[in-house]
């Protein structure tokens, strides 16, 4: 067993993946699903900031493999559903079911059973 990750570094993972989605979807905001529009948003603000966050949480994904045993690390990783959730509620005004809640809750438990 390796030893176990530092919360900060679990912090900012989770902060840059959480971010990377949010700002893609931010990017893709008013636009339709065509491919000339989706690649005209990728030239955005928010679309290059996104992907530079998703990059970063790659790199830090990669060093909490090398501290972690990965069905520990993707468990915990887990949490991103829950943070993404609450994300989407606060900055896209998105408003999650009562069965996704719920889901969020067996996520956050099952986080901790496993960890």
């Amino acid at each position: 067993m390796r030893e176990r990750s530092a919360p900060l570094l679990w912090a900012v993972f989770l902060a840059a993946t959480v971010y990377g989605h949010v700002a893609l979807k931010l990017a893709t905001h008013g636009r339709g699903d065509k491919t000339r529009e989706l690649l005209r948003a990728l030239a955005s603000p928010w679309a290059i900031t996104g992907v530079a966050a998703w990059g970063l949480s790659s790199l830090l994904w990669m060093k909490l493999l090398a501290k972690d045993t990965l069905f520990s690390a993707a468990s915990t990783a887990s949490l991103k559903y829950v943070l993404l959730g609450l994300a989407s509620l606060i900055f896209l005004r998105e408003s999650p079911t009562t069965t996704q809640w719920v889901g969020f809750a067996f996520i956050t438990v099952g986080v901790g059973l496993v960890r």
